[in-house]
């Protein structure tokens, strides 16, 4: 669904990076439109998921001031660095949010 919001964040041209989550299977970093957008990892013990071969974790945000950067990557529940370096858009489009039936995660464009 087109809420408009990146649209609305391009014409501020403040916004560098949005992160949210978790879908319980689903986590990725992607330069959409010059905006690092992340989606974190299911880090509870509740319900399903991690994916298959994941761990329990949680995003990290490095956050460089000057020069500016942003580094992100996920901390396993073992203490090991899952670096996921932000891929490019893919143009894989959602019409609507169907939460039975998620988007693939990154790791899956990826391959």
């Amino acid at each position: 669904m087109n809420t408009g919001i990146m649209a609305a964040f391009r014409e501020r041209n403040e916004m560098v990076a949005i992160f949210t989550g978790h879908d319980h299977k689903n986590d990725f970093s992607v330069d959409y439109d010059n905006v690092l957008v992340g989606y974190t990892r299911k880090t509870g013990y509740g319900s399903y998921g991690p994916a298959d071969g994941k761990l329990h974790g949680g995003r990290i945000l490095k956050i460089q001031e000057q020069p500016f950067r942003i580094e992100t990557y996920i901390i396993q529940e073992d203490g090991t660095v899952d670096k996921q370096e932000p891929q490019p858009d893919k143009g894989v489009k959602q019409d609507m949010c169907d939460c039975m039936h998620p988007p693939h995660s990154i790791y899956e464009y990826a391959k």
